[in-house]
């Protein structure tokens, strides 16, 4: 294995999920709020957005103890990202080979359902974008992959519990091996997408206020942003 995170790292991310604590909102929300292919947050309905379609159709391939994944690209068979011809089987197995990594570390309840959307093919945004879906609720959450891993119990049994999203139109690098200068790492990337699946993200923008949900001084905040204000208010 390659390109491994240090150990502070992977401290913070076991740390995030031992305290995160169950959702309390029913199965029959439908909109979801989401990071897209380009790095924005979007809150979709999930009724009508193919990019976020119901568990249904395509089965999902079960990694490790802790994981399912389905691939957007092989479901609709575009020939394109995760579903190329030569080299969508290499690129599946390396997200599988994160996946497995991830899964060897943490011990925990439940299997989170990842969906990989449809791959980018142009080169102009994020090299990869990745976050779990959030409920349309003020306050701090987790995400539904952080509640459906640690309590056992599926948030939404009619959705995934987060995205990814590669745009395969960087030079990348699909092996186990070290990378040249000229490649991004794949390995390295979709772990770090995976990070943020965990938990490892922040919807607090420059000022502190939520980028999500932002009415009357509350909004939507990560797990994450509550241990940062619990650091600012033990340091002043």
């Amino acid at each position: 294995m390659k390109h491994l995170p240090n150990q502070g790292t992977l401290a913070i991310a076991v740390a995030i999920v031992v305290v995160v604590t169950a959702s309390s909102s029913s199965a029959s929300a439908q909109r979801l709020f989401n990071r897209n292919g380009d790095g924005e947050w979007e809150l979709r309905d999930m009724g009508q957005d193919a990019q976020r379609a119901r568990k249904s159709g395509h089965e999902a391939t079960a990694i490790g103890r802790t994981f399912t994944v389905t691939y957007r690209d092989v479901e609709n068979a575009n020939g394109i990202g995760f579903d190329d011809v030569g080299l969508g089987a290499p690129r599946r197995q390396v997200l599988e080979a994160v996946l497995v990594y991830l899964s060897s570390l943490l011990d925990v309840r439940g299997t989170a359902d990842i969906l990989v959307g449809n791959s980018q093919v142009d080169g102009s945004g994020p090299a990869a974008a990745g976050s779990p879906f959030f409920l349309p609720e003020a306050g701090f959450q987790g995400g539904l992959a952080l509640v459906h891993l640690t309590t056992g119990t599926d948030p939404l049994p009619d959705a995934h519990d987060a995205r990814i999203v590669v745009d395969f139109g960087y030079s990348w690098n699909t092996e186990l091996d070290s990378t040249s200068d000229a490649q991004y790492d794949l390995f390295t990337a979709l772990l770090h997408e995976m990070t943020h699946v965990l938990g490892m993200l922040s919807t607090a923008g420059p000022d502190g206020a939520s980028q999500l949900l932002n009415l009357e001084n509350r909004g939507l905040f990560t797990l994450m942003d509550s241990l940062a204000r619990s650091t600012r208010r033990a340091t002043t």
